[in-house]
């Protein structure tokens, strides 16, 4: 039958699998269109039809025994390794495992609820010291502890200090010596007295 008589009619499953295994051979449209006994246009319209999310099969329902044996690997093994073992997608572990209340694991990095003991130190300590300084008294990350303290609406932790004046190290503008000023306590001297300003009657910051 010719291909204008048939490009009405319903595909059958053996075109289906007969398309499927032409495309994967690497085929064009026009050579599966010749094979088959269809247009071109109905060859690339059905192949898209059989690849589009709605044709896909739907998921399959958990088991006692897969749902047992992903709460037994949830705390062990990565949830890449997981999905491995079980033949599931890295998204369906993540959902299942929502479902059955695995809120937290050492591999899977979720979040681990605070604590009304926590909550006490971080409002303590909050404002006095920095978040990595909180973070490190509670074993959890600063980033863990600054949505902590919005959360609860405390006041942003300490910055770290800046080194006092007195610690850094300068030299004199004039002799070059060390000197916690820009001109030593003698070149002070020095041009005051040039200036004409009595030294006694003002002392110099030494």
């Amino acid at each position: 039958m010719s291909a204008s008589g048939t490009k009405f009619l319903p595909w059958t499953r053996e075109e289906d699998e007969e398309l499927m295994r032409l495309r994967a051979m690497g085929k064009t449209y026009a050579q599966c269109a010749e094979v088959i006994g269809r247009t071109l246009g109905g060859c690339e319209s059905r192949w898209r039809t059989l690849h589009s999310p709605k044709s896909r099969p739907a998921p399959s329902m958990w088991t006692p025994e897969e749902d047992a044996e992903l709460a037994e690997l949830w705390h062990v093994l990565p949830v890449e390794q997981i999905s491995e073992r079980i033949g599931r997608s890295v998204k369906g572990i993540y959902r299942r495992a929502a479902r059955l209340g695995l809120t937290s694991g050492e591999f899977q990095g979720l979040k681990v609820p605070w604590t009304p003991e926590e909550d006490s130190v971080l409002r303590e300590h909050v404002g006095t010291m920095t978040y990595a300084e909180i973070g490190a008294l509670l074993g959890r990350t600063d980033k863990s502890v600054k949505a902590r303290a919005l959360h609860l609406c405390l006041r942003g932790g300490a910055k770290p200090r800046p080194p006092r004046m007195e610690n850094v190290k300068r030299r004199c503008h004039d002799c070059g010596r060390p000197t916690p000023d820009y001109r030593c306590p003698a070149c002070w001297r020095k041009l005051r007295r040039k200036l004409g300003c009595p030294v006694e009657e003002e002392p110099i910051n030494e």
